[in-house]
């Protein structure tokens, strides 16, 4: 059971910080899927920046001070170096209280309130990338030929503006990509945020292995609150 974006943290024992609201959207969306047997608090914060913004807001909450609340995860992307997001993530964490794992996909010891803290790092904790890159590697397990269309469309795209001096930031990359594949799928360019269309579309690939590894991690969450 997920609570709906943009409400304050209240009861539930598990809270999620994500960058954006893509990666909100997306776990809200997995989450209930999953059915798991307790309630989680997923919020955005817009942009890697605000992490610790973020974190001193749960620490602000009532909820963090009545001990409601037993687990705080900072879900963050690697960018162009997975091991730096991990640090900026943990050190959000650590500057407010908590005593996050030094490995992403693990919780660290409670801390005074109680509350154990961690990180997790899209699309892995040893590759460069967004979590867009999740997505398309979920994609890419379909048994279609529609994302190898979207590869060639892309590289000549790419290979273009890059002659022309014009080349695109790798987020901006995997963002078109995505962009790519709902024309693609649905004959039209998005005239809509990505997470308004793909999530609910019956072509996202939900049950694809790409997305085992969160699954677990969010299974594991759930389960050590029950």
């Amino acid at each position: 059971m997920v609570v709906p974006e943009r409400r304050p943290l209240t009861d539930e024992p598990v809270a999620l910080l994500v960058e954006g609201e893509l990666d909100q959207k997306f776990l809200i969306k997995l989450t209930n899927q999953l059915n798991l047997p307790a309630k989680l608090w997923i919020e955005y914060v817009d942009g890697v920046k605000n992490f610790g913004k973020g974190v001193a807001n749960v620490v602000n909450n009532p909820a963090y001070r009545n001990r409601s609340l037993k687990i705080l995860v900072i879900l963050g992307d690697a960018d162009d170096d997975p091991t730096n997001a991990l640090d900026v993530a943990r050190n959000a964490l650590i500057g407010n209280g908590f005593k996050p794992h030094e490995n992403a996909g693990a919780l660290g010891e409670a801390n005074r309130y109680g509350v154990r803290s961690g990180v997790y790092i899209f699309p892995s904790a040893t590759d460069q990338g967004y979590v867009e890159d999740l997505f398309i590697k979920g994609l890419m397990t379909e048994p279609d030929d529609v994302m190898a269309c979207v590869e060639d469309v892309q590289q000549t795209l790419l290979d273009c503006l890059f002659g022309a001096g014009r080349p695109i930031k790798p987020h901006e990359v995997s963002k078109f990509k995505m962009e790519l594949f709902v024309l693609a799928r649905r004959g039209k360019l998005p005239t809509r945020a990505l997470h308004e269309i793909m999530f609910n579309e019956d072509w996202f690939p939900w049950d694809s292995g790409a997305f085992d590894d969160i699954k677990q991690f969010l299974h594991m969450l759930a389960n050590a609150v029950k």
